[in-house]
Protein backbone atom coordinates (compact mmCIF):
# COMPACT_ATOMS: atom_id res chain seq x y z
CA UNK A 1 0.00 0.00 0.00
CA UNK A 2 1.31 3.61 -0.62
CA UNK A 3 2.04 5.76 1.71
CA UNK A 4 -0.04 9.03 2.55
CA UNK A 5 1.46 12.21 0.57
CA UNK A 6 -0.42 15.58 1.97
CA UNK A 7 -2.18 17.27 -1.27
CA UNK A 8 0.76 20.34 -0.98
CA UNK A 9 3.63 17.97 -1.69
CA UNK A 10 2.30 16.71 -5.02
CA UNK A 11 1.43 20.78 -5.97
CA UNK A 12 -3.01 20.31 -5.88
CA UNK A 13 -4.44 22.44 -3.73
CA UNK A 14 -6.55 21.23 -1.13
CA UNK A 15 -9.47 23.39 -2.37
CA UNK A 16 -9.05 22.47 -5.24
CA UNK A 17 -9.60 18.54 -4.28
CA UNK A 18 -12.73 20.07 -1.74
CA UNK A 19 -14.21 21.74 -4.48
CA UNK A 20 -13.96 17.87 -6.93
CA UNK A 21 -15.18 16.23 -4.24
CA UNK A 22 -17.98 18.05 -3.41
CA UNK A 23 -19.34 18.35 -6.07
CA UNK A 24 -18.88 22.00 -7.21
CA UNK A 25 -16.98 21.01 -10.12
CA UNK A 26 -17.41 18.42 -12.49
CA UNK A 27 -15.09 16.10 -13.47
CA UNK A 28 -13.57 16.68 -16.81
CA UNK A 29 -14.51 20.21 -16.85
CA UNK A 30 -11.41 22.91 -17.52
CA UNK A 31 -10.58 25.74 -15.03
CA UNK A 32 -10.73 29.24 -16.01
CA UNK A 33 -12.77 31.24 -17.67
CA UNK A 34 -15.30 29.91 -20.50
CA UNK A 35 -13.67 30.58 -23.91
CA UNK A 36 -14.56 32.63 -26.94
CA UNK A 37 -15.03 29.75 -29.60
CA UNK A 38 -15.88 26.22 -28.85
CA UNK A 39 -13.77 23.65 -30.46
CA UNK A 40 -15.92 23.16 -33.03
CA UNK A 41 -16.19 26.70 -33.93
CA UNK A 42 -12.33 26.67 -33.32
CA UNK A 43 -11.79 24.12 -36.35
CA UNK A 44 -14.15 25.94 -38.21
CA UNK A 45 -12.13 28.93 -38.14
CA UNK A 46 -8.74 27.05 -38.58
CA UNK A 47 -10.42 24.98 -41.61
CA UNK A 48 -11.54 28.09 -43.02
CA UNK A 49 -7.74 29.97 -42.87
CA UNK A 50 -6.08 27.11 -44.42
CA UNK A 51 -8.72 27.13 -47.48
CA UNK A 52 -8.33 30.78 -47.03
CA UNK A 53 -4.37 30.65 -47.68
CA UNK A 54 -4.90 27.52 -50.23
CA UNK A 55 -6.68 30.42 -52.25
CA UNK A 56 -4.06 32.92 -52.11
CA UNK A 57 -6.23 34.91 -49.89
CA UNK A 58 -4.70 34.42 -46.75
CA UNK A 59 -6.00 36.56 -43.76
CA UNK A 60 -4.52 38.65 -41.01
CA UNK A 61 -4.78 38.64 -37.31
CA UNK A 62 -6.73 41.71 -37.91
CA UNK A 63 -8.94 40.59 -40.45
CA UNK A 64 -9.54 37.54 -38.52
CA UNK A 65 -10.30 39.57 -35.26
CA UNK A 66 -12.98 41.68 -37.62
CA UNK A 67 -14.38 38.68 -38.38
CA UNK A 68 -14.92 37.03 -35.20
CA UNK A 69 -16.15 40.30 -33.84
CA UNK A 70 -19.18 40.41 -36.63
CA UNK A 71 -19.99 36.95 -35.94
CA UNK A 72 -20.72 38.56 -31.98
CA UNK A 73 -18.05 36.12 -30.76
CA UNK A 74 -16.02 38.82 -28.74
CA UNK A 75 -16.95 41.63 -26.31
CA UNK A 76 -15.78 44.62 -25.33
CA UNK A 77 -13.22 42.72 -22.75
CA UNK A 78 -11.93 40.25 -25.13
CA UNK A 79 -8.02 40.28 -25.12
CA UNK A 80 -7.25 40.18 -28.53
CA UNK A 81 -3.29 39.79 -28.38
CA UNK A 82 -3.89 37.15 -25.26
CA UNK A 83 -6.45 34.82 -27.67
CA UNK A 84 -4.28 34.98 -30.46
CA UNK A 85 -1.00 33.57 -28.96
CA UNK A 86 -2.69 30.76 -27.26
CA UNK A 87 -5.16 29.86 -30.27
CA UNK A 88 -1.78 30.05 -32.52
CA UNK A 89 -0.17 27.68 -29.58
CA UNK A 90 -3.16 25.64 -30.00
CA UNK A 91 -2.79 25.60 -33.83
CA UNK A 92 0.73 25.44 -34.79
CA UNK A 93 -0.05 23.92 -38.05
CA UNK A 94 -1.16 27.97 -38.34
CA UNK A 95 1.58 30.56 -39.57
CA UNK A 96 1.42 34.16 -40.52
CA UNK A 97 3.19 35.11 -43.75
CA UNK A 98 3.39 38.23 -45.91
CA UNK A 99 1.34 37.52 -49.19
CA UNK A 100 3.03 38.92 -52.12
CA UNK A 101 2.11 42.14 -53.84
CA UNK A 102 -0.33 41.49 -56.87
CA UNK A 103 1.01 44.46 -59.29
CA UNK A 104 -1.73 47.45 -60.05
CA UNK A 105 -1.68 46.01 -63.46
CA UNK A 106 -2.32 42.49 -62.93
CA UNK A 107 -5.31 43.44 -60.26
CA UNK A 108 -6.72 46.27 -62.65
CA UNK A 109 -6.84 43.44 -65.87
CA UNK A 110 -9.05 41.04 -64.15
CA UNK A 111 -11.91 42.86 -64.96
CA UNK A 112 -15.69 41.34 -66.41
CA UNK A 113 -15.06 42.12 -70.00
CA UNK A 114 -11.63 40.56 -69.80
CA UNK A 115 -12.54 37.45 -68.41
CA UNK A 116 -15.46 37.43 -70.97
CA UNK A 117 -13.01 37.65 -73.85
CA UNK A 118 -10.71 35.67 -72.37
CA UNK A 119 -13.44 32.43 -72.15
CA UNK A 120 -14.78 33.45 -75.85
CA UNK A 121 -10.79 33.36 -77.59
CA UNK A 122 -10.82 29.94 -75.51
CA UNK A 123 -14.16 28.66 -76.56
CA UNK A 124 -13.78 29.50 -80.50
CA UNK A 125 -10.02 28.16 -79.88
CA UNK A 126 -11.30 24.66 -78.63
CA UNK A 127 -14.05 24.65 -81.40
CA UNK A 128 -12.06 25.47 -84.12
CA UNK A 129 -9.44 22.84 -83.13
CA UNK A 130 -12.09 19.98 -82.19
CA UNK A 131 -11.44 19.59 -78.93
CA UNK A 132 -14.85 21.36 -77.41
CA UNK A 133 -16.60 18.18 -76.10
CA UNK A 134 -13.28 15.83 -76.14
CA UNK A 135 -12.80 16.53 -72.35
CA UNK A 136 -13.37 13.64 -70.46
CA UNK A 137 -13.86 14.01 -66.40
CA UNK A 138 -12.58 10.18 -66.00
Amino acid sequence: MEPWVPTWLLGVPPSTLKDRISGRVKHGTKSGPIPYLDEPEEEELVDFLKKSATLGCGKTKREVFIILKKKGRFNNHFNGEGWWLRFMQRHQTLSLRSSDALSRVRANAVTKENMDNYFSLLRDTLTKNDLLDKYSST
